[in-house]
């Protein structure tokens, strides 16, 4: 009997001691869910002439200033959980169908052949000041080719959500072939609060 009671205490222990799921700490996201986010800060490790002007710089918002016009916003979903809309707003790179890049632009909100992409999601507070965003979608469902949903990383420092990511990024526009090069970057952004 004694032997027996021996046995079983070490599972005992073991199922007792093991955590559960229930006792995951929720972090609360209203640090970051209660404003809306406007792009403020575009830089790049490297110096990149992205509107052609033959001024390269690690400043993307003085290349193309209507990156400013990205915003995040964010909703509660039906399971109370945050959800976030990512709007690009009137900045554009577009492509062929293999992928490449051809063009970035500007565009303005009377050029009806133009619409902004906005990506949907969720989020996880990873921390008091971290939170992964899961990017699910766009608004006009999935995009064409092998879409797979993808997480970036946002933090909150000195008031600003940032993101720094090492991300495949144009970098030289190869005139002989109409399309831009890519490289293999550090892109930091920062957003600001623009509403409560």
């Amino acid at each position: 009997m004694s032997i027996r009671i021996l046995l079983l205490l070490p599972l005992t222990l073991f199922f007792s001691c093991s955590e559960s799921k229930d006792s995951e700490v929720v972090y609360d996201s209203s640090a970051i869910t209660n404003y809306q986010w406007k792009l403020t800060s575009f830089k790049t490790s490297q110096p990149i002439d992205l509107n052609k002007d033959g001024i390269s710089s690690t400043d993307m918002i003085l290349e193309f200033d209507c990156m400013e016009t990205q915003t995040l916003s964010f909703y509660s979903n039906v399971d109370l959980t945050p959800g976030f809309f990512n709007d690009m707003g009137n900045f554009s790179m577009s492509g062929n169908t293999s992928g490449n890049i051809t063009a970035i632009e500007c565009f303005d909100d009377s050029n009806e052949s133009m619409s902004s992409t906005v990506w949907l999601g969720r989020i996880k507070m990873l921390n008091e000041n971290t939170a992964e965003f899961l990017y699910e979608t766009t608004l006009r469902g999935t995009p064409l080719g092998d879409f797979q949903p993808f997480k970036r990383i946002f933090t909150i420092t000195n008031n600003k959500l940032q993101r720094v990511d090492i991300e495949s990024f144009p970098t030289t526009f190869n005139a002989s072939i109409n399309q831009w090069d890519k490289s293999l970057i550090t892109i930091t952004r920062e957003f600001s609060k623009i509403q409560n």
